[in-house]
């Protein structure tokens, strides 16, 4: 499990790349432009890591932190 926000917000913008790159060989990766990134990335994704990130502070989780820059 990734505690550091950073990371998987860049994890979720490089799958939403991905499927942007790969959608002429999968037909379920074929959605507006709208779609993968408003509605992934911004609210579902988002929200998602927003939600977990306080979840994890409430209950006084450990913070990793690995790209190694002080915070």
């Amino acid at each position: 499990m990734l505690r550091d926000v950073r990371l998987v917000f860049m994890g979720s913008v490089l799958f939403e790349i991905y499927e942007i790159s790969l959608k002429h060989m999968l037909a379920n990766f074929k959605e507006c432009w709208w779609d993968s990134f408003v509605l992934d990335v911004i609210l579902c994704n988002g929200f998602g890591m927003f939600l977990g990130y306080h979840w994890l502070k409430f209950f006084n989780c450990k913070q990793y932190n690995f790209l190694g820059s002080v915070t």
